[in-house]
């Protein structure tokens, strides 16, 4: 899930939650599912001695299971189940409510059972909700709805005489919310399965259109064989799978040979309707979490090592992670050198990694199997993944969701069912490494895995407490009994079953570990689960809060009992080992310290200390530093994990201020490596945490931060724009005052160019407003300054931002000679401080770009936004904002060389992808306005005037939400109201840089 999507689950959680406290209906907000409700219900008859409340329960307990659908709806969609309890705490409010209002009784549980049969079941639509931003957005707002019609109901009831109650509901706004409610409902309905067939049909199209754009083969000849690029013979498979095989591996035969079949159907002996090359076979394991997935996927690669030539196991849940493990295919073939790093030599190498791997997988004839483990989004894997291949490869995918979308001509969909009794008891004894003392064991062990469910990672834990406790089945069987009542959740959902049963074994687990193994794996929960450097637990010796981690020695004893309880794995890289987790024992872990807080935030304060260590700092004169790459993407997991356990389950800790400085550090480096959203949302817990913990306002922490955020908002539109601006007059003004208290002998050149890098911001700022006298003016003092300090060979950047601005200042003045010699002398000094693909070095070449456009060369122009696009598809992924905003420009520039049947492909591209990005509004509405000029042209006038009516509805949106501060710089052009609304960093045709006016577009 998206960090907006996030955000608005948390917003509409906390505020119903509020409100419905603020009613004093804490005792509700227990109630956690179908069963509970039912049995509030009946000690409320009790209570009031009153028997028609369980009758009445029992009439209304149908309309429930559309409820309790709804629920298990929304914990797909949220993977918090205290979301979607709350439904169910604003039901019991309101019946128990009811329950003092003898009249109204019956009529409001008549009330409450129609609007839940109005709730569709979401049964066979259950999966979709967690992976696709579409169908989020009409569950949020349904569960809003819902709740609010709760709410409603519980304060009238608590504040009207009972006589009026089903009069005032049926007469005013609770019914129109309970009408528009079952509308939006249909709605959003049919809207999903419109967007199905859209991307279906989509897919074929952008296949087709791969092979011709983006795919650049070399002939076959020149393709050297696998063991010729890697020095191994042909009946050696290539591998990167380091994970041990688990020898204690059970049962799977049936899913591993029909995985077999479907990867290779030649070498299985089954058929297959795709010929034997040109798309890879794709096939997604999917299950609940712990049913044993990763331990398939694994297991397959061991059993039919022998039928690939090359193997590569890739770690998918989060960007950094899958972005190194593919760079490592390139250096497991020898396709890049070999630095000793196992980063593929940092962020511009990984870059050039990640295009060798997948050229190879693309052209080589040798017989390949990718395994993408634990996807959160498979649209994820697109960017990695080729569209067409010399022979035909394997991809395996494990994933919790149990639908995904297709991604391969050739796709298909495996699900891991949990264990049977009597397999489940075979896996405890494997485990336990013996077989059943007798019949007798062996029908304990069958019990023990009926109550978890027959879960695998259950039954491997429960092992592992067996063997280190030295044990025996039944004192076991006897303890969980006694710990839980998990045995009699029959009728709660699977997911909810396996989950309190999950709970009770990691529980068992746990107790009887010593105190350095429970703080250790306390940290770790707090950590990237999938992939923990060992090296970055090694404490120093002079903090007494991690001491314990001092010792290498230590922790690999620590390590040693965790994994034989089976509760983490410990695997080697290269040169370092690193550390896993299972999500449901992490999740279990945070959850059960998120009840003491000081002890949670005590084990936060440990993983801090621990990452602050290793941490790098980004430069205080916000220079880019490739350089640092590599250890920021090793940092950035733990880090944005740590964050994320933090705030989340409530309440959360208390973070510091030290916090708040790494940060800032890391929102530096996510924009500087294209990650804008991430690197806003870093940036603004960092000031938030700064709020909570009363730093004064003039504080040099505060002005990074703002400085910081006020060049993120400039990428964003108008929207963005006044309060970007704010933050960096706020930022100046901060360095001012830090600058003018420090006595005048003891100011450095740093202290010095911090000051002038604030008033550069500001001078990008005014660019966005075209104010380009007083960037001059600004810019001036700058060089002044820049030329006293050292020459453009020393200090390249603050150099480069100077030609970036002043060749737009030119462009405006009409000397556009000049402004193209600035901006190419900005390039490449911008290229001397950063290299040729850092983000900062494309945007000062989109900007050369725009400038080509505006002197007439329009095939210079486009050459060079091609080239940019190219490399933003490469480093920042293909839904990024840039990239998306790469697509655009290259459309318009194609239409304005009457080449409309390219430009078409470049926009529909640039339309579709977005739907997947965080791309801003304004970008979108200039790009549906620009697809409008197009499919006109092509003689689509249905299609062009859709596209114009919503450009237009963004236009108009905007113009409302920035009354006053967004005008129409020329009415004739309807173009110009729209490159307004866009940043300068998105390039613009019109405004006071444009040399010919574009003929303005007809749109009767």
């Amino acid at each position: 899930m998206d960090q907006y999507q996030r955000k608005r689950w948390e917003r509409l959680f906390d505020q119903a939650r509020h409100d419905l406290e603020e009613e004093e209906c804490g005792n509700a907000l227990k109630t956690t599912g179908l069963d509970e409700l039912m049995a509030n219900l009946d000690r409320s008859a009790t209570l009031y001695r009153r028997r028609e409340i369980s009758q009445l329960a029992h009439k209304l307990h149908p309309s429930l299971q559309h409820l309790n659908t709804f629920t298990a709806a929304i914990s797909s969609a949220v993977h918090y189940n205290p979301v979607a309890c709350l439904v169910w705490g604003g039901v019991q409010a309101v019946l128990q409510c009811a329950c003092v209002l003898p009249s109204a009784l019956e009529d409001i549980f008549d009330l409450i059972a129609d609007l839940n049969n109005t709730l569709p079941r979401f049964d066979s639509d259950l999966a979709l909700y967690s992976g696709r931003e579409e169908l989020q957005w009409p569950l949020q707002d349904l569960y809003e709805e819902y709740l609010n019609y709760c709410i409603t109901a519980v304060r009238y009831l608590r504040r009207r005489p009972q006589r009026n109650f089903l009069s005032y509901l049926w007469t005013s706004s609770p019914q129109q919310s309970l009408q528009q409610t079952k509308i939006r409902i249909q709605k959003h309905i049919k809207t999903f399965e419109k967007e199905v067939e859209s991307i279906h049909r989509q897919d074929v199209r952008s296949q087709n259109l791969g092979r011709i754009k983006n795919l650049n083969l070399q002939d076959s000849g020149t393709q050297p064989r696998v063991e010729e690029r890697t020095g191994t013979s042909s009946s050696k498979t290539v591998s990167t799978v380091s994970i041990f095989k688990n020898y204690a591996f059970t049962g799977r035969d049936d899913e591993l040979n029909s995985l077999h079949c479907k990867l290779l159907p030649d070498k299985s002996g089954s058929q297959s309707n795709v010929q034997a090359s040109g798309n890879p076979i794709c096939c997604v394991l999917h299950g609940i979490g712990g049913a044993g997935k990763t331990e398939t996927a694994l297991e397959y690669t061991y059993r039919y090592r022998e039928d690939y030539d090359a193997m590569f196991w890739i770690p998918a849940e989060r960007d950094p992670e899958l972005a190194a493990s593919f760079a490592l295919i390139a250096l497991k073939l020898g396709l890049v050198e070999d630095d000793g790093k196992n980063d593929a030599g940092g962020k511009h190498n990984q870059v050039k990694a990640i295009q060798e791997a997948r050229s190879w997988l693309q052209q080589s004839d040798k017989q390949w199997l990718l395994v993408f483990d634990n996807v959160e989004d498979i649209r994820d894997l697109e960017t990695y993944l080729p569209t067409e291949t010399k022979s035909r490869g394997s991809v395996i995918v494990t994933t919790q969701r149990p639908r995904s979308r297709q991604i391969t001509k050739e796709f298909y969909n495996i699900e891991l069912q949990s264990f049977d009794e009597e397999l489940g008891a075979k896996l405890l004894f494997q485990y336990l490494e013996r077989d059943p003392a007798d019949e007798a064991e062996k029908n304990l062990a069958r019990e023990t895995s009926a109550i978890v469910g027959g879960l695998p990672l259950a039954i491997a834990t429960i092992g592992g407490y067996i063997n280190e406790s030295e044990s025996s089945v039944e004192e076991f069987l006897h303890i969980m009994k006694r710990s839980s009542n998990a045995w009699e959740g029959t009728q709660h959902t699977k997911t909810k079953h396996y989950e309190k049963t999950l709970a009770t074994v990691f529980d068992i687990a746990l107790k009887e570990l010593t105190s350095g193994a429970r703080s250790l794996i306390n940290i770790l929960a707090f950590l990237n689960p999938d992939s923990i450097p060992e090296g970055i637990l090694i404490a120093p010796h002079d903090n007494e809060e991690v001491r314990f981690l001092s010792s290498k020695a230590d922790l690999l004893e620590m390590t040693r009992v965790l994994r034989r309880r089976q509760l983490i794995r410990r695997e080697t890289s290269g040169e370092e080992s690193f550390l896993s987790i299972h999500r449901s024992l992490q999740w279990s872990i945070i959850v059960d310290l998120s009840k003491i807080h000081d002890h949670r935030w005590e084990v936060y304060h440990q993983a801090f200390v621990l990452l602050r260590r290793g941490m790098p700092m980004s430069s205080p004169i916000q220079v880019p530093e490739p350089e640092k790459w590599p250890q920021f993407e090793r940092y950035t997991p733990q880090i944005l994990n740590l964050r994320t356990h933090c705030l989340w389950p409530e309440p959360p800790v208390d973070l510091p201020v030290d916090f708040a400085h790494i940060l800032s550090d890391m929102g530096t480096y996510m924009w500087h490596a294209g990650l804008v959203a991430d690197g806003s949302e870093a940036l603004e817990t960092a000031e938030h945490i700064l709020d909570e913990r009363g730093v004064r306002e003039i504080d040099p922490l505060r002005g990074d931060i703002l400085g910081n955020l006020g060049i993120l908002s400039g990428f964003a539109g108008v929207s963005q724009r006044k309060r970007g601006m704010e933050r960096r007059l706020e930022a100046l003004k901060i360095r001012k005052e830090v600058y003018d208290d420090i006595p005048k002998k003891k100011i450095t050149q740093e202290d010095r160019t911090r000051l002038y890098i604030a008033e550069s911001d500001v001078a990008v700022g005014y660019i966005q407003e075209e104010e380009f006298e007083k960037v001059e003016e600004i810019m001036k003092r700058c060089l002044t300054q820049y030329e006293t300090w050292d020459t453009e060979d020393n200090i390249p950047y603050q150099y480069a931002k100077y030609y970036y601005t002043m060749s737009l200042v030119r462009a405006s003045q009409g000397s556009i000679r000049q402004a193209l010699e600035f901006s190419r002398h900005g390039v490449r000094l911008v290229t001397k401080s950063a290299g040729e693909e850092h983000t900062v070095t494309q945007l000062w070449k989109f900007s050369l770009g725009n400038l080509l456009f505006h002197s007439g060369d329009l095939a210079e122009s486009l050459r060079i936004n091609e080239e940019v696009l190219s490399v933003r598809r490469r480093t920042c992924g293909e839904f990024n904002a840039f990239t998306l905003e790469s697509y655009s420009t290259c459309g318009a520039l194609l239409f304005q060389q009457g080449k409309a049947d390219r430009a078409a492909e470049y926009l529909e591209s640039c339309l579709q992808r977005r739907k997947l990005s965080c791309w801003d509004r304004e970008g979108v509405a200039r790009a549906r306005l620009r697809y409008h000029y197009v499919l006109k042209s092509l003689g689509n006038n249905d299609e062009a005037g859709a596209e114009l009516k919503a450009a237009y509805t963004i236009r108009d949106q905007m113009k409302k939400e920035c009354e006053g501060y967004l005008c129409d710089p020329d009415p004739d052009n309807e173009l110009a109201i729209f490159d307004r609304m866009c940043s300068m960093w998105a390039g613009r045709f019109t405004g006071s840089i444009a040399q010919t006016r574009l003929p303005t577009r007809t749109t009767g």
